[in-house]
């Protein structure tokens, strides 16, 4: 299987380049220097040439407090690029794994939190997180 990790510099995407390094799976590790998935014609390009089977998407606008003063920028990385990659992995029949964050959700809980419980993000940052 062919995996492309895009964001592998970060701290999840080191994670993830130490687990899959010890697998059989053909992995090709990309930072934002490499594959910028602001920049669609670039992206799209780069994803064809790649070819995967599997995308996983460690890289995200995580710059939580400075999201309030760039609300685009942060849309513009959480949001449309997620929603772009989503379209390139349905459209080459690729398999996309994208992560959240519990910034989706307002922090009332007294219960850890699960895929089903409602959303209510606090900030522009889990707004885009949430729209992504």
């Amino acid at each position: 299987m062919k995996i492309l990790v895009l964001g592998s510099k970060g701290q999840l995407g080191q994670c993830l380049n130490d687990q899959l390094a010890i697998t059989e799976h053909d992995v090709v590790y990309t930072s934002r220097g490499q594959i910028d998935i602001a920049d669609f014609e670039a992206t799209k390009n780069k994803f064809l040439d790649v070819a995967p089977d599997l995308v996983i998407n460690a890289t995200a606008y995580t710059a939580v407090d400075m999201a309030e003063s760039e609300p685009n920028r942060a849309h513009e990385i959480n949001e449309i690029a997620v929603k772009n990659l989503a379209k390139l992995a349905k459209h080459n029949n690729a398999t996309l794994i994208h992560f959240s964050t519990d910034y989706i959700f307002d922090g009332t809980s007294l219960e850890p939190y699960t895929e089903l419980d409602n959303t209510n993000p606090m900030s522009v940052y889990g707004k885009s997180k949430l729209y992504g």
